[in-house]
């Protein structure tokens, strides 16, 4: 269930974590869908004040173990069987702290760094016992937040893509480089932030030969 929502929602995840067959596919999904409420939050709501009264009602419906959102009732099985609860509860504090200036890349750099290492202890918790666990770069999450919000002002844009060129934003996995390269090949020529899974699956395969 999990998983196939995934597979609609973010096709290069579903891509990146299917490579590997891992026997807690779902759970790992589950993080992903729980990150992309939390983008939502931000690319929904305008007011800086509501965002921050959004983010600490999630907080306190998982402390106080309430099911009235359908992926707090998701994740709260999940705490019964892993302890990731105040890893969850840490990025969604993080959101709801951070002062979001998109003129300073910098500090959206070390933002999404600290983000990062918390979710990849969260992975590495379902995953330890695997062959290889599970982990994610910073770049990705980063530019999948960009990619998220389907906006970029014109100084940020020019900012990310000097960064790029300058291979600040690295990662270890193809599936990875390909989305980050597709990302900016589109911000580059100042295309639409839409990537279908065709034209991904396309430069994957392309990438993977070349």
């Amino acid at each position: 269930m999990n998983l196939n929502n995934l597979k609609k929602k973010n096709y290069f995840r579903y891509i990146q974590m299917k490579k590997f067959e891992y026997r807690k596919i779902e759970e790992l999904s589950l993080i992903f869908l729980f990150e992309i409420e939390i983008l939502k939050i931000f690319t929904s709501i305008t007011e800086p004040t509501l965002k921050k009264i959004r983010y600490q009602w999630i907080i306190e419906e998982i402390e106080k173990e309430r099911e009235n959102l359908t992926i707090v009732s998701k994740l709260l099985n999940l705490f019964k069987k892993e302890k990731i609860k105040q890893d969850i509860i840490n990025i969604l504090s993080n959101f709801r702290d951070f002062e979001f200036d998109f003129h300073n890349t910098e500090e959206l750099i070390i933002f999404f760094k600290k983000i990062n290492q918390i979710y990849n202890r969260i992975f590495l918790t379902l995953t330890v016992k695997e062959k290889n666990p599970f982990n994610i770069s910073f770049s990705s999450q980063l530019i999948y937040f960009f990619y998220f919000r389907k906006l970029i002002e014109e100084e940020l844009s020019k900012n990310l893509l000097a960064f790029y060129e300058g291979s600040r934003f690295k990662s270890n996995d193809n599936v990875e480089k390909s989305f980050i390269k597709l990302f900016f090949r589109k911000v580059s020529k100042k295309k639409k932030l839409k990537i279908t899974k065709l034209e991904f699956i396309f430069n994957l395969i392309f990438d993977y030969l070349n």
